[in-house]
């Protein structure tokens, strides 16, 4: 409430969540371990690109591996009050661990609210009791309002999500679905649903370690115009727009002249171009190895697990694909195809980059490693491995595949 936090704001403390401060650390971070049953799932959401390119006679690697697993932070004791906790360690005889700085009403917010409610007389509805109610009923809620956008998720068409260039393309379901759903939906409801369909989409793209609600509002009025009150989608042109370092492409809108409504479009969602500003851009720099040995493994730009073994006589870093790379990163005429046909335009330069740096800090690219491309020349020298981030692969399987032709 002192955040101005509505209903998802205040459900409380969760009772499985991840280490936010091990953020990526690989093994420790949601990752260190990969599902290989979950592959076929995701290699079906490839279809429709691997199809194309092979129209064209050429081949291409299949998905890249999904991160899974991580440390865990489960938290049983959350239905019982402190009270009842020490009471039981001085029955059984047991000692506990209390912090001492959570006594300092001026260091956290937190520690100030913990001290009003032990010296002050509060009101019924500030009470603990009345406090848990209300976060039970929040709780309550969020089920609610979050199934409802999972629904409007297996609803819309999802003709493709390609781990190798961090890309997903979908055809979201009508507006009106959201205002079907069985529910006692207010206009601020709706917008929430909306809200949350966009996050689940955008997590499986997006760099940031977090996707905010309050920060996809301006995204929900763009795709869904008529839940804010605008002109309905059908008739407005839709454009592009960026949001939690995501790009929103809209793909072939048709405006029928009978009519004047645009027919149902895809939108393809992407990660956001990088900063022109050099110290914005994602890097990771390995240093040369004289025993052959793989680097650490390092989340690149939030979306990419790489390692790297390093045998040539140079350091090595791994940063954003460019076009003045171009002229001078050599391919055979398929790697050409395949990086025109399966990354063109501005996906192009989102892709991850491998150059070796000289002494006179002169760059050369030597390998696009998501898309498993070595320059001539330099396929003994630099080796990698490369995994996709963490992403919810369980939401896929309650849906089929639809390639929108």
């Amino acid at each position: 409430m002192m955040s101005d936090h509505r209903v998802l704001g205040l459900v409380g403390m969760k009772e499985v969540s991840g280490i936010p401060e091990c953020y990526g650390l690989h093994g420790i971070g949601q990752s260190g371990g990969v599902d290989l049953t979950s592959q076929s799932q995701v290699e079906k959401f490839d279809y429709a690109t691997s199809m194309d390119l092979k129209s064209r006679g050429h081949d291409r690697p299949g998905p890249l591996v999904i991160e899974r697993g991580g440390i865990k932070v489960y938290r049983p004791l959350l239905p019982f009050n402190k009270s009842r906790l020490i009471a039981t360690c001085q029955r059984e005889d047991m000692e506990w661990f209390e912090d001492h700085t959570n006594k300092d009403p001026s260091l956290t917010r937190r520690n100030a609210v913990r001290h009003i409610f032990r010296s002050a007389t509060l009101p019924t509805a500030l009470k603990p009791e009345s406090m848990i109610l209300l976060s039970e009923r929040c709780k309550k809620r969020d089920r609610s309002l979050n199934s409802a956008a999972q629904k409007i998720f297996e609803e819309s068409f999802l003709s493709s999500f390609n781990t190798r260039t961090g890309t997903l393309i979908i055809r979201f379901a009508h507006a009106n679905h959201i205002s079907s759903l069985n529910l006692s939906q207010t206009s601020a409801d709706k917008g929430i649903i909306a809200a949350l369909l966009l996050r689940q989409v955008v997590t499986f793209v997006t760099p940031d370690e977090h996707v905010h609600l309050y920060s996809l509002h301006g995204a929900v009025g763009k795709i869904f115009p008529e839940i804010v009150g605008q002109t309905s989608s059908e008739t407005v042109s839709p454009t592009p727009f960026t949001v939690s370092g995501v790009r929103f492409q809209p793909l072939f809108p048709q405006r029928d002249k009978a009519s004047c409504r645009y027919q149902k479009f895809e939108w393809q969602v992407s990660r956001q171009p990088h900063s022109s500003i050099p110290s914005a851009r994602p890097l990771i720099v390995v240093p040369r190895s004289d025993h052959g040995k793989w680097s650490e493994w390092a989340l690149y730009d939030g979306r990419f697990w790489i390692r790297v073994r390093n045998c040539s006589s140079f350091s090595v870093v791994v940063r954003p694909f460019h076009k003045d790379d171009m002229q001078n990163f050599k391919q055979t005429q398929a790697g050409r195809e395949l990086l025109k046909n399966y990354a063109p335009e501005l996906v192009r330069w989102t892709l991850p980059a491998i150059a070796i740096r000289d002494q006179n800090s002169r760059e050369r690219v030597v390998a696009l490693p998501t898309l498993d491309l070595t320059a001539t020349g330099f396929e003994r020298n630099v080796n990698w491995e490369v995994r996709y981030k963490s992403v919810d692969v369980d939401s896929l399987y309650a849906r089929e595949l639809c390639i929108v032709k």
